[in-house]
């Protein structure tokens, strides 16, 4: 159960990170700052001549949270935003871009945040290790969709194209790489290190039922006997072959006359 659950959080996770990933647009350090407005109720910042637009934006994302509350009204939006922000900043600042440039989208998107946020939080008490693991699984995931942003922008070829300028961005450009990588290892050996307990757990269980069916087996009749003895009260019945059988074992064979 907890191998199927594991998926579901996995397909749920993969299905964000693509959403994310189809935009390919870097987020500025504003939209966050509007995320932790709406968490305490405060209007957001609002850049100088854009206040038509950030009015805008704070429209959406408080008609957002309204309709997630009624959807979800256990949840604590404060805490949502505040999980997101801790351990996948790049998450929550995609809802906020498509507050001010996707507003048809972002209603659904903050659902399918909340989903995946409690689809996490509800293991807390259950498995607090694997929560753990959880944690940390979304801080590297988020990590990793913002090294591959950004390598995807030192890729471009600056506007100064100076030797200079050139040289610090291939230089910079190679450090992100190697931090990508270094990433992607880490969360690969996790992935194996974790498959290969979930293997050993399975291979216990499987060896335990073995032994299991195998002493049924060799119990056969005597389960049977039970089982009929308790649904009817009665003792087991012999079939005929099996009484003739039974009688020739009971009675001792006769001597030869001498």
């Amino acid at each position: 159960m907890r191998v199927m659950i594991g998926l579901c959080r996995g397909w749920m996770l993969l299905a964000v990170s693509l959403s994310l990933a189809l935009t390919g647009v870097r987020a500025a350090d504003a939209p966050i700052a509007a995320a932790k407005a709406v968490a305490d109720n405060a209007p957001p910042p609002a850049a100088a001549g854009d206040t038509a637009m950030a009015k805008a934006a704070q429209l959406v994302r408080q008609d957002a949270v309204a309709a997630l509350q009624r959807a979800r009204p256990e949840l604590v939006v404060a805490d949502l935003l505040a999980f997101y922000r801790e351990n996948a900043p790049d998450l929550l600042a995609e809802w906020e871009r498509r507050c001010g440039q996707q507003p048809d989208s972002a209603e659904s998107y903050l659902a399918l945040l909340a989903e995946h946020y409690a689809n996490i939080v509800k293991i807390k008490d259950e498995d607090p290790e694997e929560y753990e693991r959880l944690l940390w699984q979304q801080r590297q995931e988020s990590k990793v969709r913002s090294l591959s942003r950004a390598i995807q922008d030192l890729s471009r070829p600056g506007e100064d194209g100076s030797l200079g300028a050139e040289a610090a961005r291939l230089m910079r450009l190679q450090e992100e790489k190697m931090k990508l990588r270094q990433l992607l290892e880490e969360g690969f050996d996790s992935a194996q290190q974790r498959q290969l307990v979930e293997i050993n757990r399975l291979e216990n269980e499987v060896r335990d039922l073995r032994r299991l069916v195998s002493e049924r087996a060799a119990n056969r009749q005597l389960i049977l006997e039970q089982r009929f003895m308790v649904l009817t009260g009665e003792e087991w019945p012999q079939l005929p072959a099996e009484e003739r059988e039974a009688g020739r074992l009971s009675v001792p064979a006769e001597r030869p006359a001498p």
